[in-house]
């Protein structure tokens, strides 16, 4: 099979000589392009069709004013995941990550932490641990905000008390507007970076 040969033609090769190799590199150069690319001379040409990323193990170092979009093996999904570099070999965010179930989590491209799940809220006030495990990453710092509601029973108002950590949140559980003593299962959605 011919393939491409980068140094065709020499200073003194004679073009009738190299003519068939030229026509290699050029058929082997439109067959490369044609690989998630819309084709030469289509309307719109120059555009990608797609992008396919292999898994970079080392990505290429950004420089300031630089930005990276590569793609790796997460340790935290097993799967292959996309990675944004911030310039100047910056942060590097996986935002494709993603635990769906009903205690998960997933990451944007900003780099924020989202993290929901369900949990019992036993005595009217209980501490609630975000999921932690080695699938899950945990929040660098307290999170900006923690929303909550009951499940399944309207008459019952759930409020975050206390100081929010990277691993936990406080929750007290109101009927009426008076505190009890009961059980109820809540429903959270937690974000931070």
């Amino acid at each position: 099979m011919p393939t491409y040969q980068q140094n065709i033609p020499q200073p003194n090769d004679i073009l009738a000589d190299s003519q068939d190799d030229i026509l290699e590199n050029f058929q082997q150069l439109n067959t490369a392009w044609n690989i998630n690319h819309v084709a030469f001379n289509n309307a719109t040409q120059g555009k990608h069709t797609e992008v396919t990323l292999p898994e970079n193990i080392a990505p290429t170092n950004t420089l300031l004013d630089e930005a990276n979009i590569y793609s790796q093996l997460s340790t935290l999904t097993g799967e292959t995941e996309l990675v944004w570099q911030r310039e100047n070999n910056g942060d590097r965010i996986e935002w494709t990550g993603l635990l769906a179930d009903q205690e998960g989590w997933t990451r944007l491209p900003s780099g924020i932490l989202l993290k929901w799940g369900q949990a019992t809220v036993v005595g009217g006030s209980s501490a609630i641990l975000y999921p932690v495990a080695a699938d899950t990453p945990i929040f660098a710092a307290n999170p900006f905000i923690v929303l909550a509601t009951p499940v399944g029973n309207s008459n019952n108002t759930v409020a975050i008390s206390g100081v929010l950590t990277p691993l936990q949140f406080s929750a007290t559980t109101y009927v009426a507007n008076t505190a009890v003593v009961t059980q109820i299962v809540i429903s959270y959605l937690a974000i931070g970076i």
